[in-house]
């Protein structure tokens, strides 16, 4: 653990190299959920996760993915669902791995013969905890700073209502169907709410093109206020960025809008699924 929490390339690579050759030596299924306790003492796990998001050599991130997907598979399906859980829960990890925590837990529903533990109480466990990390409205561009993470979530659901249809309710997703609803119903709201707005300063960006000394002008007698654009900092509280350039107002609401877009064409996916199961 301490070779891979060190930044030095080399360390990186021994450190790599001697946790592919520990893991190696394990057999598939072969730890249970006890195991994980120890992992508070040595985080294999974060340490990993910790050089796919930051190492700059494409080869060490692709490596650490490897040696991570190899170090689940030596639980047997009730660890992988505390071990990935775990992860998700991890408030210094969780947006920036739900896409893979998700990803791997729907590889596990899809290709194993005994999904007892992975499914039922632990599914909507991480469903539910998947939900609550990624449409938390923390500020007016929760959806932009959360882009990745809804649309794994999204995914994830459109699977699992794809896979396990209303009358079967094998996973049991089934049973958490209307939080499910509500929770996309106010996603929705939202993004209407923030798609008229930014369409708004669109126009008001537009029309500061055309007309920049009349609008300048305008501005101070009127003291119109300014574009404002709010991000959580380091310490997750919400902060104002300072007034950018008009051209970068333009491009940070076209790219806000296209997100906009795809997120609610994935809610209508989930939706269409949804409504196709229960009526």
């Amino acid at each position: 653990d301490h070779l891979l929490n060190n930044s030095k390339t080399y360390s990186y690579q021994k450190g790599l190299t001697l946790a592919d050759n520990l893991i190696s030596r394990l057999g598939n299924y072969t730890l249970t959920v006890s195991f994980i306790d120890l992992l508070q003492i040595y985080p294999m796990d974060k340490s990993l996760i910790h050089i796919m998001r930051f190492s700059s050599n494409q080869v060490y991130r692709r490596y650490a993915l490897q040696i991570f997907k190899h170090w689940l598979n030596t639980f047997d399906n009730n660890g992988k669902h505390h071990l990935l859980f775990k992860i998700l829960a991890d408030p210094e990890l969780n947006k920036s791995v739900q896409g893979l925590v998700l990803g791997m837990y729907k590889d596990y529903i899809h290709l194993e013969k005994e999904k007892t533990a992975l499914t039922g109480a632990n599914l909507l466990q991480l469903t539910q905890k998947a939900i609550n990390l990624s449409l938390v409205e923390k500020n007016e561009n929760f959806f932009t700073e959360n882009f990745e993470s809804i649309c794994s979530l999204l995914n994830f659901l459109r699977y699992l209502f794809i896979r396990d249809v209303h009358s079967q309710n094998e996973t049991k997703i089934w049973d958490i169907i209307d939080f499910i609803k509500q929770r996309l119903q106010s996603l929705w709201s939202s993004l209407r709410i923030r798609r008229a707005y930014l369409k708004a300063q669109m126009k008001e960006v537009s029309l500061k093109e055309k007309n920049k000394s009349l609008i300048h002008s305008i501005g101070h007698q009127n003291q119109q206020q300014p574009f404002k654009i709010e991000i959580l900092n380091d310490d997750n509280q919400p902060e104002h960025l300072e007034n950018l350039p008009e051209n970068c107002e333009e491009e940070f609401i076209v790219s806000s809008l296209n997100k906009i877009d795809l997120i609610e064409s994935l809610i209508v996916r989930v939706n269409d699924i949804i409504e196709e199961q229960t009526t």
